[in-house]
């Protein structure tokens, strides 16, 4: 399979502490709230154990780096960056990615939103396409919109700016309009939460198969 995508609850990880190099544990140590900290802590666990199963490792064995934009890889494999993986978490939902491309994932749980609020997120048919449903149903399209953006936006490394990137709405399905590409995408729903999966089958270099396709 091409990708592998895993969802925990935030009870069914428990946060290790001791998993945290020293950059990470600088950065835990910045955060503020409890909170951020436990969602920090949970899924940097969630994400080493993921790995670590991944390649045979102990978990205390990876050591994650960050690119210029913040996308977490792997330096002992810099040079292909393989497993490619990201990791999204929403309301005590964890979602891990596994793929043999670059993978972007993200999940949302959805709340009322007013159009005006999130247009600067949305292209002019994006916005348009959204102001043409009826009310009750432009909460979840936007969040079906927003992790799917996401995604490819994770996926991507951010290669493209938000205004160069547009989806249309296609039997309730977000399609990428532009860029065009080898974009593959999965939309789904997990316990009320928006989940989308993009990866980037324009890399040149690509990982060993991954065993599976999702588990929850």
């Amino acid at each position: 399979m091409d990708y592998q995508i895993v969802m925990k609850e935030q009870y069914e990880i428990i946060p290790d502490l001791s998993l945290l190099d020293t950059t990470e544990l600088a950065r835990y140590q910045r955060l503020l709230r409890p909170q951020k900290q436990l969602e920090f802590l949970t899924g940097r666990t969630f994400l080493k154990q993921m790995l670590a199963d991944c390649l045979g490792l102990a978990p205390t064995a990876i050591s994650l780096s960050v690119t210029d934009t913040g996308k977490p890889y792997l330096p002992a494999l810099a040079e292909t960056r393989f497993p490619y993986f990201n990791l999204s978490h929403s309301d005590g939902h964890y979602l891990v990615g596994l793929s043999r491309f670059p993978i972007g994932v993200d999940i949302e749980a959805p709340r009322p939103i007013e159009l005006h609020q999130v247009q600067p997120f949305l292209s002019t048919d994006e916005f348009r396409q959204l102001d043409l449903l009826p009310q009750a149903q432009r909460s979840a399209a936007f969040f079906r919109l927003f992790t799917t953006k996401e995604a490819f936006l994770k996926a991507t490394d951010m290669r493209w700016k938000l205004d160069e990137i547009s989806f249309h709405l296609e039997n309730q399905h977000w399609k990428l309009s532009a860029p065009h590409g080898p974009f593959p995408f999965y939309q789904t729903d997990y316990r009320g939460c928006c989940v989308a999966v993009c990866l980037d089958a324009t890399s040149t270099t690509r990982a060993n198969s991954v065993n599976g396709s999702s588990s929850h």
